[in-house]
């Protein structure tokens, strides 16, 4: 047998497979432009004709990217439309009353103050707001 092939049969060597090439468009915001008449795909940053298939592709992932980040967006809102900072200031009220033999303190005169003399009364927030203001400033000194 001989290792040379007969005149007729090309060899496989003669076409070459080349992998290490980068892809001619490497522009990261890529906008497209589709070209109706010779159905070709172009990078309008660079020019580069772009193979259909990587243009959807580059496609849906920004808008996969883009549903997620609205989906986070709409959860971070859902936690701050449940957010209550005066919850915060009970919770641990609560754990003064429940956790230990301790009371919680009134600002004004250091007393313990029991719950249930918190629920003698109640007062707008606002009028309480102004007389703060109104004692803040009419203070002697």
């Amino acid at each position: 047998m001989s290792d040379n092939l007969p005149d007729k049969i090309i060899p496989i060597s003669t076409l070459i497979i080349n992998r290490a090439k980068r892809k001619t468009c490497q522009c990261r915001n890529r906008k497209f432009e589709i070209d109706t008449t010779n159905r070709e795909v172009i990078c309008q940053e660079c020019g580069a004709i772009i193979d259909p298939y990587d243009a959807l592709l580059s496609i849906a992932t920004h808008y996969e990217q883009l549903n997620d980040e609205v989906k986070y967006l709409y959860e971070q809102r859902k936690v701050l439309l449940d957010w209550k900072p005066h919850l915060i200031a009970l919770r641990k009220l609560e754990g003064i009353y429940r956790g230990s033999n301790m009371l919680p303190c009134c600002p004004h005169c250091n007393g313990g103050i029991h719950a249930n003399e918190l629920l003698v009364s109640s007062v707008s927030k606002e009028h309480e707001r102004q007389r703060r203001l109104f004692t803040k400033q009419h203070k002697p000194g």
